[in-house]
């Protein structure tokens, strides 16, 4: 136990090395129960971590709760002169908050033991009357974008667990979106509930939007998102089956990422089979997946990435890339 100042003092981190370990902790993908514990213990630890916490707090937000959101909304919005502009230690919140932030996720977690998150009906379209926890992604968004705050976003995640594919398009989640955005990443981990045969048209359209990356969702719901960011030059699919569906990819995009990409099931009699046929590559290639991004202005490049490619996979791949005009690129699982 130390028992003098010098003693305490070389006890103490370098606030480098506080920072370090605070931001590489809060980017760590948690629940949201692991995230709020985590949240409430870096902000009593000491003055020093507090400080430190909240400038990668305020930078890289993760809204918890309803009301946690309500709270950060609290935060950023501009005070009146009767209130206080001041928390976490710093004066100018209000300022400082809207500056700051650069990143926004959302992660809706479904409890399957009180499954309250039920696919909504034809009436309940466009009604914010479902889960509360999904009303947040639609309600802060539209803030944002209507009194224009937070100038210097520039990525939204929406994260579904345990989820439904069709809250998103149901509830129109995104039709306000900022247009300061010009990243959008949706994740789906874990779906129970079966895609829809009904699937909703989008109301809406992101036209800032260059950087589009999806994660276990149907091929369906790709093809749909994707006609609502009409200027995206990165696509990124990560455990979803290439589709001939996908084709042709708009003109814009230049870079195609696969991450992981789902096999698709075998056909009847089908023995054995290469990795660009079990990923889809082969048939959404031959379908003109690139048809309309191959100019001669700027050659369309694939970037696969899979735990089970192995190096004769990738000449294979690499020559079918070659016969239709694109750049292939293979990088391993860890990148």
């Amino acid at each position: 136990m130390p028992t003098s100042p010098d003693d305490v003092s070389r006890l103490l981190l370098p606030v480098e090395i506080i920072e370090k370990i605070v931001t590489e902790t809060w980017l760590s993908p948690m629940s949201n129960g692991e995230r709020t514990s985590l949240f409430v213990s870096l902000c009593l630890v000491n003055h020093t971590w507090l400080e430190t916490f909240v400038r990668i707090f305020l930078k890289d937000v993760h809204i918890l709760s309803p009301s946690f959101a309500e709270r950060y909304i609290a935060l950023f919005r501009e005070k009146s002169r009767d209130e206080t502009d001041e928390a976490y230690l710093l004066s100018g919140i209000s300022a400082t908050a809207n500056r700051a932030c650069r990143t926004i996720t959302f992660r809706i977690e479904q409890d399957l033991a009180n499954p309250s998150f039920t696919a909504p009906t034809r009436n309940s379209r466009l009604a914010n009357n479902g889960h509360a926890p999904a009303d947040t992604i639609s309600d802060l968004l539209h803030t944002i974008s209507s009194l224009n705050y937070l100038p210097n976003l520039r990525h939204v995640t929406v994260e579904y667990v345990n989820g439904s594919f069709d809250d998103l398009f149901d509830h129109a989640r995104l039709l306000s979106f900022p247009s300061q955005v010009t990243h959008l990443s949706l994740n789906y981990l874990h779906p129970k509930q079966k895609p829809s045969d009904r699937l909703s048209f989008p109301l809406w359209k992101m036209p800032n939007v260059r950087t589009l990356c999806l994660s276990g969702m149907p091929t369906a719901y790709v093809t749909a998102l994707i006609a609502t960011c009409p200027n995206i030059n990165h696509l990124e699919l990560a455990d979803i089956p290439t589709s001939p569906d996908l084709k042709p990819l708009p003109m814009g995009i230049f870079s195609f990422r696969l991450m992981d990409p789902r096999v698709l099931p075998k056909k009847d009699g089908e023995k054995s089979r290469s990795e660009s046929v079990q990923w889809g590559i082969q048939v959404a290639l031959e379908a003109g997946l690139f048809s309309k991004t191959n100019t001669s202005e700027m050659k369309p490049r694939l970037v696969l990435r899979s735990r089970l490619q192995k190096a004769s996979d990738c000449k294979e791949i690499k020559k079918l890339c070659d016969r239709y005009g694109v750049e292939f690129v293979s990088c391993s699982s860890s990148s």
